[in-house]
């Protein structure tokens, strides 16, 4: 459901102008935050990361809430204001899950930003009833495919990507 809604979004939006996307701010409540409310930490954890994935991989610019690349969040429950909170460097390495996603995907996106930033969007395969999906953008010429696994089991998942001479297809995430 949320693709079609960021398909329909990249067909109105222009490549001349800089849309901004959020997951969260310092002014509502944080998204790991609102999930955790009624999920585990870990399906929560999961769920954030799909999030960030389609946030990083939509057309504009991804706009990172300070600490949302590591995990922290809260609420915007005043007077306490638990979603502005201080920087936790302690958890900036690669042990932490939620850095690593994100550290990949910015190399993703820093290594295709016209694809991401400016290009078409279309649903390849899958859906919420498949429990996976694969988008396809498409910035001239230049494909990426992104793979969304909404299971908690690995999915074998094949796709036709068509064999044109000196195309290479390389996994960017792994």
């Amino acid at each position: 459901e949320v693709e079609a809604q960021l398909e329909a979004a990249n067909n109105v939006l222009s490549n001349t102008g800089t849309v901004g996307n959020f997951l969260s701010s310092h002014d509502e409540d944080g998204f790991l935050a609102s999930l955790e409310a009624t999920e585990t930490k870990e399906v929560s954890t999961n769920l954030a990361k799909i999030a960030a994935t389609l946030q990083i991989t939509a057309k504009g610019q991804p706009v990172i809430y300070y600490g949302e690349e590591l995990g922290q969040s809260g609420l915007n429950n005043y007077p306490y204001q638990t979603n502005r909170y201080d920087f936790d460097w302690s958890i900036a390495n690669d042990e932490n899950s939620m850095y690593t996603h994100y550290k990949q995907l910015l190399k993703v996106r820093n290594d295709n930003t016209k694809v991401f930033a400016k290009g078409s969007r279309k649903t390849v395969t899958g859906s919420d009833a498949d429990g996976f999906l694969v988008v396809e953008r498409d910035y001239n010429g230049k494909k990426a495919l992104v793979a969304f696994n909404l299971n908690d089991t690995e999915k074998k998942v094949t796709i036709n990507v068509g064999t044109i001479k000196g195309n290479t297809i390389t996994d960017q995430y792994n």
